[in-house]
């Protein structure tokens, strides 16, 4: 288990555990978590340094920018291409998460990302293409469309994305960081691959729907074909977020009807 970073030609590796963040609840793979900071291990030719990167408030592990205290010696050079200072020296390094991913030496990894994001770019289109949500720079663009995404997998498109599930629904870590890379598409697969049934089913289910109700339908469509699912994630206490009765309801009913119709018409 592992994410890996290449900057200056140097790996990051995430140790092997999950830990639950105490501020937010994600679960993220880490070694020995101290004060809401995580051990981490820089691999390169000059071999293995420990380091520690934060997980600051409001970010997610392993998005974007990281900028993780490092005692360096012959690292730094290593890191950033710069002459080494004295041995113990602290130094701030910033570790982001690359374009290619997969162990080192890994000639298909870029293709392959290439046609993930390419496929998340084609459903993104056809979500403008059928007036469902006209590009990320509309309200709350991202966050909805870690659900369009979600929903659209239950119905059968394909989408290489695992979603954790937050008080808000379904989120997927790789479609995030895919969603600032989307110069990067190259080829992917048509949502739903021509299955006009399918597609039908989405859009009738998506369409017009508020982002609370398309929260609470990435719920109904994981728990969907459960007896008392409705039931049961009504009695839940609810925390931050609070869903009323009656939009939750609506939001299990319409999934349950609509994708049970679309299960039927499958020959």
């Amino acid at each position: 288990m592992g994410v890996d970073a290449r900057a200056g030609g140097s790996l990051l590796i995430w140790g092997g555990q999950e830990h639950a963040c105490p501020r937010c609840g994600f679960r993220m793979p880490c070694d020995n978590p101290v004060r809401g900071e995580y051990n981490v291990a820089l691999a390169g030719p000059g071999g293995e340094t420990w380091v520690t990167a934060a997980h600051a408030p409001y970010t997610w592990p392993g998005l974007g920018v990281r900028h993780s205290p490092v005692n360096v010696g012959s690292l730094a050079a290593l890191l950033a291409g710069m002459p080494s200072p004295a041995a113990g020296t602290p130094r701030w390094v910033l570790l982001t998460l690359p374009a290619q991913q997969g162990p080192v030496g890994d000639g298909g990894a870029a293709a392959r990302h290439a046609e993930r994001v390419g496929t998340l770019a084609r459903f993104i289109d056809y979500l403008g293409a059928n007036g469902i949500m006209d590009g990320l720079g509309v309200s709350r663009g991202r966050h909805r469309l870690h659900k369009y995404a979600y929903i659209a997998k239950g119905l059968g498109t394909s989408m290489d994305y695992d979603f954790d599930f937050l008080e808000n629904g379904a989120f997927s870590v790789k479609l995030e960081v895919d969603t600032f890379r989307l110069d990067d598409a190259a080829g992917g697969a048509e949502p739903f691959a021509g299955d006009a049934q399918a597609s039908a089913a989405f859009l009738e289910l998506v369409r017009g729907k508020e982002p609370r109700w398309l929260q609470l339908a990435t719920f109904a469509v994981r728990e969907r074909g459960r007896e008392g699912a409705l039931e049961d994630f009504m009695a839940v206490p609810q925390c931050i977020i609070k869903y009323d009765a009656k939009t939750t309801r609506s939001a299990f009913e319409e999934v349950g009807k609509i994708m049970g119709m679309a299960a039927e018409a499958v020959p």
